[in-house]
C-alpha cells in the first residue's frame, strides 16, 4: 500500500507512488515539491542513526578534555552539520 503523505504547502493528503518513501515528490494539488510519508531506505536510515550516535561520542570525548559547554557545542555544531546533509540529500 502506498504511503499516504500531507504536502508541506496546501495539507492536501495523497498517496505517494510505492518505492517513494521519504523522497521529494510533487503534490497533484499545488504542484510543490513535498517529502513523502516513510523513513525509505533502510541503510540510510541506519546510517543516520549511526551519525547521531557519532555526534553524542563526540559531544562527550570534548567535554572529557575541554568542559561541558566546549563539549555541548561540539555535539550542537555536529548535529546542525547532519542535518544540513539531510537535507541536501
Amino acid at each position: 500500500m502506498p504511503p499516504t503523505t500531507d504536502c508541506e504547502h496546501c495539507l492536501n493528503r495523497f498517496e505517494a507512488e510505492l518505492g517513494l518513501e521519504g523522497a521529494l515528490v510533487n503534490c497533484p494539488d499545488c504542484g510543490q515539491a513535498t517529502r513523502a510519508a516513510g523513513d525509505g531506505d533502510w541503510l540510510w536510515s541506519g546510517l543516520k542513526i549511526l551519525a547521531l550516535i557519532a555526534v553524542v561520542a563526540v559531544g562527550i570525548l570534548v567535554s572529557t578534555q575541554y568542559g561541558v559547554v566546549i563539549g555541548l557545542g561540539a555535539a550542537l555544531a555536529g548535529a546542525a552539520l547532519l542535518w544540513l546533509i539531510s537535507q541536501a540529500a
